[in-house]
C-alpha cells in the first residue's frame, strides 16, 4: 500500500510540474508585412510550474496560401531549444522576442505565422497554447489609370483596373457618388 502511495504521489508531482499554459501574446505592431521588425509578447505565464527560469520560442509558418508549414531553422529540437530563440525576461512578469519574420523563418512567401512558448525541454507538455497571426498589411495597386486626374469627354470610357493581394469590397465613385461596385475580388476591371 505504502509503494501504491508512492506512485500516485510522483504521478500527481509530475503532472503538475509538466503541464500546458494558456498565456497571452501580443504583437506589436498589430499588422505587419514579412520584412518588419515585430515583438511578441507573452503574459500570464508562471515558469515555476515547470520548474524553469528560461523561456522559449517554437515557432513555424504557412505558406500565402496558409497552407504548407516549415518550422524555423532555429527552434532546436523539441526536447533542446536553441538558445537563439529564448525570450528575453522583461522583468515584469512578461516575456518578449524581437525579429523580422522573413529573417527568422529564411523566407518572404508567409501567409501566416504560428508559436507558442516553452522550456528548454518542452518534455511533459511544459508549453503554452497554440498562436496563429495573419501577416501582410492590404495592399491596392492602381493599374490603370497611370495618371493622377482623368479629364474624358462626354460619351468616352475609362478602363480602371485595379488589384489587391486578398479578396477586397470595389466602389467606384464619380464625382462623388458611387457608380459601380465588385464584391469579393482580388481584380477590378
Amino acid at each position: 500500500m505504502k509503494k501504491f502511495f508512492i506512485f500516485v504521489f510522483i504521478l500527481f508531482s509530475n503532472l503538475c510540474i509538466a503541464q500546458q499554459q494558456n498565456v497571452n501574446f501580443t504583437i506589436n505592431p498589430t499588422h505587419f508585412n514579412p520584412d518588419d521588425q515585430v515583438t511578441l509578447t507573452v503574459t500570464n505565464i508562471d515558469l515555476s510550474q515547470w520548474g524553469v527560469s528560461d523561456l522559449y520560442l517554437w515557432t513555424w509558418f504557412y505558406d500565402l496560401n496558409d497552407q504548407n508549414t516549415q518550422d524555423s531553422p532555429t527552434n532546436g529540437t523539441w526536447g533542446n531549444s536553441n538558445d537563439a530563440q529564448k525570450f528575453t525576461d522583461n522583468g515584469d512578469g512578461t516575456y518578449s522576442f524581437t525579429f523580422i519574420p522573413q529573417d527568422l523563418y529564411g523566407n518572404s512567401n508567409i501567409g501566416s505565422i504560428g508559436m507558442l512558448a516553452k522550456a528548454k525541454d518542452g518534455s511533459g507538455d511544459k508549453k503554452t497554447q497554440d498562436h496563429i497571426t495573419e501577416v501582410g498589411i492590404f495592399q491596392f495597386n492602381l493599374n490603370s489609370p497611370t495618371n493622377n486626374v482623368s479629364i474624358l469627354n462626354s460619351g468616352s470610357t475609362l478602363t480602371i483596373d485595379a488589384s489587391t493581394a486578398v479578396n477586397a469590397n470595389f466602389e467606384l465613385f464619380a464625382n462623388g457618388t458611387s457608380i459601380h461596385t465588385k464584391q469579393s475580388a482580388i481584380v477590378y476591371l
